[in-house]
Formats: structure tokens, C-alpha cells, sequence
């Protein structure tokens, strides 16, 4: 017999009052994701409520609401970590083109028979006041438009594809930076948002010579990311910065009191994670050649 999975995330993207399964009553059309399939017939969609009343077809901008995963499959025990890995790949895309704080706080999952009846439902909510989190950036929804319907394809495909195009190492980077960049659009405390953004770029720029060395690597690491981000800006403003944030960093980790607004540093280490990885993600080796220099 023959099964259909489901599973959906949720999206929020704004401070909002809805409880999140009020949400899906608020879908009104859906957009296709191609994805390479793990399994068999998957149908990958990003649902969306049209900013304006027309059909999506006009070029109307929208909201993203959700991100459904369906597939046909044989055996459903398998489907649940494929499901997930996928739309984490999908949420990673969309949070790299547009704002950073888009969360995923709810998760629906269902299984059909072949003739369409459901076999089970369940509901899994995964921290509403996740949703609140955000990495310093304007509070308004994320709108999308058509041209950045491209990009989240673009994206989502580079995700998926990386492993198979970096070497070993330069996939691992990828893989605890994409991590630490979604773990710090979940958190709730902006200390350990700001930790995980170091990790990220810690992952990115540097390499173990920089510690047997004894470097500094908040000087290392801003001297990379002017290098490779190719900044328009004068080198030493960004280098300046770079490093203040990064002390804010070291204050945390060694118990000092970092004070009371990280919103500066949570937002410009945001910035740089969020524009090396997309940068890395489209350029396949480009840091692993940067970090040998």
C-alpha cells in the first residue's frame, strides 16, 4: 500500500497576536519549490497570502505563510527526517534573502491513505515566543516579491547541492554556520544570539594556524571579511566595527557584563554571517582559497 506524508511548517514572520494555527486558515494560494526528491513524487510548496487581492500569477507581492512538504512513500518511518531536513533547507533559504527573523514555531504533520483519508494528525508547537525573536532588523513583515521568488530558488538549490560541490571541510563550515545562523534568529536572549554569530564566522574565516599562532581572531576575522565581501565602505570603519562587536563576544564568554543593548553587534555580525554564507553558498571554495592565503 501506498502512503502520503505531509508535513508543514508554519511561518511567522512578524510580531503578530495570532495564535499560529489560526494561521493556516489564512492561506490562499501556493507557489512550488522544485527540490531534487529524496523520495518518490515529492511536492514541495511555499504557501503565501498576496499582499493584494489578485492572483499570484499578476506579479502581486506576499507574505510567506508555509512551507508544505508531500511525498508519496513507501514506508512512512523514514519520512519524518527527510521532511524536516528539507523544509529546515527551504526556512535557511528564505531567512538568507530576506529578513533574518522569520520563524518556523509550529510544525503539522499528516499521513493519507491512497484514497486521501487521514491516518494521523498531529501538532507540534515548538516555542510560540520564538516567533518574537529577530537579529536587530525592522519588525515589518517580509514581503516578497516575484524577482525574489528566483533568489529563494537560487538559494534553496545551493543549499542542497553544497555538499556535493565543497570539499569535506569547507561542507562542514557550511553546515555549523547555516546552523548557528538559524539558532540565532531562535534564540530569545540576545547574549546567545550574539555567541552563535561569532561561532558562525568563526566557522567561515578561521582556520586552527590563526590559534596555534596565538592571532587575535576578531582581527582575523574582520580582516577576512573585508577581503572577501569586498566591502564599499573604507576598510578601517568595517574593521573597526568588526572588532567591537566581537569584543562585545569576549566579554560574554569570559562572564563580564556586555551591557544592556546588543542590538549594534547582534545586527552587524547578522549582516556579515548572513552575506558570506550566500556568498560561499553561490561560490563553491571561494573562503577555503580566502582562508589559505
Amino acid at each position: 500500500m501506498s502512503l502520503s506524508f505531509e508535513l508543514t511548517g508554519v511561518l511567522v514572520n512578524f510580531h503578530s497576536e495570532y495564535v499560529p494555527v489560526q494561521l493556516i486558515t489564512k492561506w490562499t494560494g501556493s507557489l512550488a519549490i522544485e527540490r531534487d526528491a529524496p523520495v518518490d513524487d515529492l511536492d514541495l510548496h511555499l504557501y503565501m497570502d498576496p499582499i493584494a487581492h489578485h492572483d499570484l500569477t499578476d506579479g502581486s507581492d506576499f507574505v510567506p505563510y508555509a512551507i508544505v512538504y508531500r511525498s508519496t512513500i513507501a514506508n512512512p518511518s523514514f519520512a519524518k527526517a527527510d521532511a524536516q531536513a528539507v523544509l529546515r533547507e527551504t526556512l535557511s533559504a528564505i531567512r538568507l534573502i530576506k529578513s533574518m527573523w522569520i520563524a518556523m514555531p509550529l510544525s503539522w504533520v499528516r499521513l493519507f491513505d491512497e484514497a486521501g483519508s487521514v491516518l494521523f494528525s498531529h501538532v507540534s508547537v515548538d516555542g510560540w515566543e520564538l516567533a518574537q525573536s529577530r537579529l536587530g532588523e525592522d519588525s515589518s513583515p517580509s514581503i516578497f516579491g516575484q524577482r525574489d521568488l528566483a533568489a529563494l530558488q537560487l538559494v534553496a538549490d545551493c543549499i542542497s547541492a553544497y555538499p556535493d560541490k565543497a570539499s569535506g571541510d569547507d561542507a562542514r563550515r557550511m553546515r555549523i554556520a547555516i546552523e548557528r545562523f538559524n539558532y540565532a534568529i531562535d534564540r530569545v536572549r540576545p547574549e546567545d544570539k550574539l555567541l552563535d554569530l561569532a561561532i558562525a564566522l568563526e566557522a567561515l574565516f578561521v582556520v586552527r594556524a590563526d590559534y596555534d599562532a596565538g592571532s587575535r581572531i576578531s582581527d582575523q576575522i574582520a580582516q577576512r571579511c573585508c577581503l572577501y565581501l569586498e566591502s564599499l565602505r573604507h576598510d578601517h570603519a568595517l574593521l573597526s566595527e568588526v572588532k567591537a562587536w566581537y569584543r562585545v563576544r569576549s566579554t560574554i564568554v569570559h562572564g563580564g557584563d556586555p551591557g544592556d543593548d546588543l542590538t549594534a553587534a547582534i545586527g552587524g555580525l547578522g549582516q556579515l554571517t548572513r552575506r558570506t554564507i550566500k556568498k560561499e553558498l553561490l561560490e563553491p571554495g571561494s573562503l577555503a582559497r580566502l582562508r589559505a592565503l
